[in-house]
């Protein structure tokens, strides 16, 4: 037959029951040594920058008038134009040392009347960093924009008599005069934006016009 006997636990449970019962907490060893410093967090990647036009400085260049009608001399040449049409437009461009082709340069056209609205589309021309000539129409234009050191030209027109009536004679032969100054500007290389001159540019329209993928307000009357 079986008999049951007394039961008795192992010496190590045994220590393992008295340590509960008296709640006994387990002891830890403690380093003399301090805790290493905790890692830094990784550098963040720059911003990205975006694609910005080409940045020219806000005043033309002071080169003598010789050494830049002899760059312009040989340009004239080379895209087949009339010294005497085209050379001191090139000259007034040569004035901004854009260099690369494909640069693109503002221009207008003003006489004495105009001088007041001149002054103000210079000023938003330099503060938004776009390169500019002013084709004076007159004496007193010309004197003028020489004076505050404005990249300009002689484009004289006899037979004007001042009509903005889109259809008169006079506005028609400055119309097509002008439109053959942008064709001469193409025809040296460049890209032309011709804009009136009581048009006031806030901000380079080049990332716009060039379809770059930024919008920028063109500008405001």
């Amino acid at each position: 037959y079986m008999t049951s006997l007394p039961s008795r636990k192992p010496q190590a449970l045994l220590d393992v029951d008295t340590a509960v019962r008296l709640q006994r907490q387990p002891q830890y060893v403690w380093s003399t040594n301090p805790p290493p410093p905790p890692k830094p967090p990784p550098p963040s990647p720059p911003p990205a920058v975006p694609a910005r036009p080409p940045t020219y400085s806000t005043q033309p260049d002071k080169t003598p008038v010789s050494e830049l009608q002899n760059v312009a001399r040989r340009k004239v040449q080379l895209a087949g134009l009339d010294p005497t049409i085209a050379l001191s437009l090139a000259t007034g461009v040569e004035r901004w040392k854009l260099g690369s082709r494909r640069a693109m340069i503002a221009i207008t056209f003003g006489d004495r009347k105009m001088i007041p609205h001149m002054l103000n589309w210079v000023y938003h021309m330099r503060q938004a960093n776009i390169p500019h000539i002013v084709g004076a129409l007159d004496e007193a234009m010309l004197e003028h924009l020489e004076s505050h050191n404005v990249p300009n030209y002689a484009f004289f027109q006899k037979d004007l008599d001042g009509s903005n009536a889109h259809a008169s004679a006079s506005w028609k032969k400055f119309a097509i005069g002008r439109l053959g100054q942008v064709r001469a500007l193409l025809r040296l290389g460049y890209d032309v934006l011709m804009t009136d001159i009581d048009v006031a540019w806030l901000s380079n329209p080049r990332p716009y016009l060039y379809c770059n993928g930024e919008s920028l307000p063109s500008g405001a009357d």
